[in-house]
């Protein structure tokens, strides 16, 4: 529902204070296998990560406070446009695909040829000479295109609905795809 989707690759809530499960980080990170790790407020795992999950926290904050705005899985249709939180990685593996190496793993070329991959696992035209940045967008995409009823797949969240706790948005949905066409 909605008028349109913005996909983000980056956390939009921290862990709940009063979550009693094993490990660090939020539930919808550890379905999807994320590396990075948002902790209870102001921690991240790897500690060198909080500066930036402070800033993609602070944008969909930003975000949400404008007029129309709602979070995907978390509102009434009908609004402006939705927000979703993406990861790249578990999307290339929804797909059936190995993720696309960090930028200095990706040897000159090897860019092309994930694009080329993409290409046949989602039925989708993506332009040559993409660089690696341009091709994760694509890919962290993919989700918001399936909510408004594009692509060859669905869209899947994984993880629970955020809350508020201590004042803060707590655990909430990272969107993928479905593995199955």
């Amino acid at each position: 529902g909605g008028g349109g989707w913005v996909a983000l690759d980056g956390p939009h809530a921290w862990r709940d204070p009063a979550a009693t499960r094993p490990g660090a980080g939020r539930w919808c990170e550890k379905l999807a296998r994320a590396q990075g790790k948002t902790g209870v407020a102001e921690t991240a795992l790897p500690r060198t990560q909080l500066r930036w999950t402070r800033f993609c926290i602070e944008v969909f904050d930003a975000l949400l406070a404008m007029p129309g705005v709602w979070l995907a899985g978390d509102g009434p249709s009908g609004h402006a446009y939705g927000v979703l939180e993406t990861f790249p990685t578990a999307t290339w593996r929804a797909l059936g695909l190995s993720p696309l190496p960090g930028k200095a793993a990706a040897r000159v070329g090897g860019v092309e040829a994930w694009r080329e991959r993409l290409e046949q696992a989602a039925g989708l035209s993506v332009p040559a000479g993409l660089g690696h940045d341009d091709l994760q967008a694509v890919v962290a995409a993919l989700p918001a295109w399936a909510l408004a009823g594009g692509g060859v797949r669905r869209a899947m969240a994984l993880g629970d609905p955020a809350r508020l706790a201590g004042g803060k948005r707590a655990e909430g949905l990272i969107w993928t795809l479905s593995d199955t066409e």
